[in-house]
């Protein structure tokens, strides 16, 4: 018989009464506790140990928390790692920059323990998708209409959590739209910039549809089966985004000859 699986937490935070709030509060559910009081050793612990999940303060003493998962999201085999931000910051334009940084969410301070754990498990439970600055291609239309389309992809995500199938699909049909756009727009403006690799590129774009159609087609006759974020992300991140970095490579040419 196989015994439970013990998901394990990485707590990082400078404040020790907020760092002990959190232990005690994931503790009594269950959860094995990592901690980094200043997030310096944050790469190692998740070298060694793998968490199920990195909570992350945002003001830390030496470097920020926005930076240290900026380094995670760097790291090909630490990238996967859900990192949600705890921060008290509650101004203008926070939730962008945080989620901008690689962060796939973010607990506002003070915690309000139902809602947290809500939280906590959502992000064990369901992938999420993210557009960190490795992914950005540096043209301001092409990644700005790439961020639009994660953010509709983390609403299915949250659809998917609660159950709300029409919610799900009401924004998939919007997705549809959107990418199929988007594929039309990025052609014309990577055939504008003179890119040598567009036909490839116009071929990468039909084998997403393609797969992307085929599951879509999937969920109709199945219904948002468990796995169904989980190949959301293999067609969006393997097969569309991975495409374009010959176009992040070709800006980066552009740049360096002006």
């Amino acid at each position: 018989m196989g015994g439970v699986v013990v998901r394990t937490i990485l707590i990082v935070e400078d404040n020790e009464m907020s760092r002990k709030l959190l232990n005690d509060i994931l503790e009594a559910h269950g959860f094995n506790i990592l901690h980094s009081v200043d997030g310096m050793d944050t790469m190692q612990l998740a070298r060694e140990h793998r968490p199920d999940l990195i909570l992350m303060d945002i003001k830390l003493p030496k470097v920020s928390g926005l930076e240290h998962t900026r380094t995670l999201r760097a790291d090909k085999d630490l990238r996967d790692i859900p990192v949600v931000a705890v921060t008290a910051l509650a101004m203008k334009g926070d939730k962008e920059r945080i989620l901008k940084s690689g962060c796939d969410g973010y607990v506002a301070k003070p915690i309000h323990v139902p809602e947290f754990l809500d939280e906590v498990e959502k992000f064990l439970s369901f992938a999420r998708f993210r557009l960190t600055d490795s992914l950005m291609t540096g043209h301001p239309e092409v990644d700005s209409e790439h961020e639009q389309l994660v953010v509709l992809l983390n609403e299915v995500v949250d659809f998917l959590w609660v159950g709300d199938a029409k919610g799900c699909a009401e924004t998939i049909n919007e997705l549809t739209k959107i990418l199929k756009g988007h594929f039309e727009n990025e052609e014309k403006i990577m055939e504008s910039l003179g890119y040598k690799h567009l036909e490839a590129h116009k071929k990468a774009h039909k084998n997403v549809i393609r797969k992307y159609d085929l599951l879509i087609e999937d969920t109709e006759h199945n219904g948002y089966e468990s796995g169904f974020a989980n190949k959301l992300t293999s067609v969006f991140f393997d097969d569309f985004i991975k495409a374009d970095m010959g176009f992040k490579r070709h800006m980066q040419d552009i740049d360096f000859r002006e």
